[in-house]
């Protein structure tokens, strides 16, 4: 049904996001495509449009929770939009780009402004996407224009014209522009004080995260009155297991798969979790993951 995608990239089938995903859960895939470039992109949009097809496009799948369900439909990779290069200050990153990449690359040649970012497990575009951030910087501090495919062209959006909020930005509520590239307006700075910043950042990091289970990072969103992990603390949950999915004992606000959690397990920790916050506190807790294909 869809073989005329091979002529701009990689086409698979039966994929799982199990595959695809961090913590390592999720159903099977009918379709994946990697595109050979932005064109390929461009051009299997179309087709897959054309065939009123479902599509999901991801990065990593860092920030994703993907249900039992198969999925029929086409999902999406940009790892081979991977080009940057910097222009004096300026930093033109593609969407596929790591963003831990993009971040080590500006450190060494001395520039600064993604030094929050070089322990995030994600592509620029998913960067972008969540307005990713950390230790009170965001990636739209640094950015300067998003490059956009919608209607069938591509445009760059100047920032100005656009919403970046907590974990909030223009491309969640306009489901039709994909990212394709970001110009970023870094500051030049001295490269050994950067690298000291993010190894001690990095070591942080380290220290405190479930990095040796899968998990899809911080499952809620900080509220600004109290940290999510001392709600769930609060609420005596840290440590609950469901199935093999886990609430971290390390940090609270990660969910991690202890090895055959299914999306069902980790689904049923959140809204635990939701439940007694509200119950406990009167507190809405507002996901920071996505959860897809519910």
């Amino acid at each position: 049904m869809l073989k005329e995608l091979e002529a701009y990239g990689l086409l698979a089938y039966n994929r799982s996001f199990k595959e695809m995903t961090t913590i390592k859960v999720g159903g099977a895939i009918k379709y994946y495509f990697e595109p050979n470039n932005m064109y390929g992109l461009t051009k299997a949009i179309e087709i897959i449009e054309s065939k009123q097809l479902a599509y999901k496009i991801i990065g990593n799948g860092s920030n994703l929770l993907c249900s039992n369900k198969d999925f029929d439909g086409v999902v999406i990779k940009l790892n081979n939009l991977n080009h940057f290069e910097v222009n004096d200050n300026i930093m033109y990153v593609e969407a596929g780009v790591p963003i831990i990449v993009a971040a080590n690359y500006a450190i060494n040649n001395g520039l600064s402004g993604l030094e929050f970012a070089t322990g995030i497990p994600a592509l620029m575009g998913g960067i972008i996407y969540m307005n990713a951030s950390a230790y009170n910087e965001a990636i739209s501090d640094v950015i300067e224009s998003v490059l956009v495919y919608q209607a069938g062209s591509l445009k760059w959006i100047d920032k100005a014209d656009l919403y970046f909020g907590y974990r909030e930005s223009s491309f969640q509520t306009n489901k039709d522009w994909l990212i394709m590239a970001v110009n970023l307006k870094l500051e030049h700075a001295d490269s050994e004080t950067l690298k000291a910043l993010a190894i001690d950042r990095n070591q942080r990091r380290f220290r405190t995260q479930p990095f040796e289970y899968p998990n899809c990072g911080s499952v809620f969103r900080n509220l600004s009155d109290k940290p999510v992990w001392k709600i769930i603390d609060e609420a005596n949950l840290r440590g609950l297991q469901i199935g093999q999915a886990q609430i971290s004992e390390k940090h609270s606000n990660f969910i991690c798969n202890l090895g055959q959690a299914s999306a069902d397990d980790v689904n049923a920790l959140i809204e635990k979790t939701i439940s007694l916050a509200k119950e406990n506190d009167n507190i809405d807790l507002f996901l920071e993951v996505e959860r897809f294909n519910w």
